[in-house]
């Protein structure tokens, strides 16, 4: 275990804009300070659907994929899909405690807390080993995902979630906050059109947030499980499936009957599809990706 005094020249420069930075940082794993050079803090809401699983998976697996170290607050939902997505590409993340160092909180995702580490990532809190967690502490450790980070995602956030209170952190801090909107009806959305009328950026896919770390991209090439897909390298049913999808999920028989293709080549353009990763399946019904 590393421990950072303020005063240090390896303490994250970016956390030095708080007005409160840590004094301290107990750090565990193999230190590094440009593993904050480019990061992207990831929250949500712990109530994560199965529309915010894509969401987190797509997104984050994508930006992590491209070299950026995703960090994120360790908590069940947004947050653990955001390590995981990270680790799925063999991207960096940096897991941030509202605990003790040594306490996993939750207990229940010990295994994550062993694979981050195993991978090479960090766990980082501004509380010695052993200091249990309470509400206060997981509010302050809110402005430290806040503060680390060039920019803050937001996948789904109830009207009175953390979420909001890391964007507000964000904001002040002069950091990019982008939000993906959501279902309208769902309570897991209010939050996120509170942060939209305050200004935050739609990301309405990845490239939105490449965009603000890489500059522009093809918008001819489409994400898929870390790999860029050229659409020039999809057949003709694919791509006519693909828009489809774009615009609503279907399931099979709602694909045959909108493109007015044969059974076998939509079943066969989907399997496709979906082993590439470009489109996902949930149930019998599919999305893209």
């Amino acid at each position: 275990m590393d421990v950072l005094n303020l005063e240090s020249p390896e303490y994250p420069d970016s956390l030095r804009d708080l007005s409160d930075p840590p004094k301290t940082l107990y750090i565990k794993g193999n230190y590094d300070k440009t593993y904050f050079d480019n990061c992207l803090s990831v929250v949500g809401s712990r109530k994560i659907s199965s529309y915010g699983i894509r969401v987190t998976r797509n997104f984050v697996g994508d930006v992590a994929a491209k070299g950026i170290t995703v960090v994120s607050g360790f908590m069940y939902g947004v947050d653990s899909e955001a390590h995981k997505a990270a680790l799925s590409v063999g991207g960096r993340t940096v897991a941030v405690m509202g605990c003790g160092i040594d306490i996993v909180c939750p207990s229940f995702q010990k295994s994550l807390y062993d694979q981050i580490l195993k991978s090479g990532g960090l766990i980082i809190s501004e509380y010695p080993e052993d200091t249990p967690p309470r509400k206060w502490t997981f509010v302050r450790r809110n402005r430290i995902v806040a503060a680390i980070s060039r920019a803050l995602l937001v996948v789904e956030a109830g009207d009175s979630s953390g979420s909001l209170i890391t964007a507000s952190y964000a904001r002040k801090l002069g950091r990019k906050v982008f939000a993906v909107p959501g279902n309208v009806f769902s309570p897991g959305s209010k939050g996120i059109y509170q942060l939209i009328a305050k200004g935050a950026n739609i990301a309405y896919s990845s490239s939105c947030i490449r965009k603000f770390y890489f500059g522009n991209h093809s918008s001819s090439d489409l994400f898929s499980s870390g790999t860029l897909v050229a659409t020039s390298a999809l057949g003709p049913n694919m791509t006519k499936i693909l828009e489809l999808l774009k615009k609503e999920p279907l399931n099979v028989n709602q694909i045959i009957r909108r493109t007015s293709l044969p059974a076998s080549q939509v079943i066969s353009a989907v399997a496709s599809l979906t082993l590439d990763g470009v489109i996902v399946e949930e149930g019998s019904t599919y999305y893209a990706n």
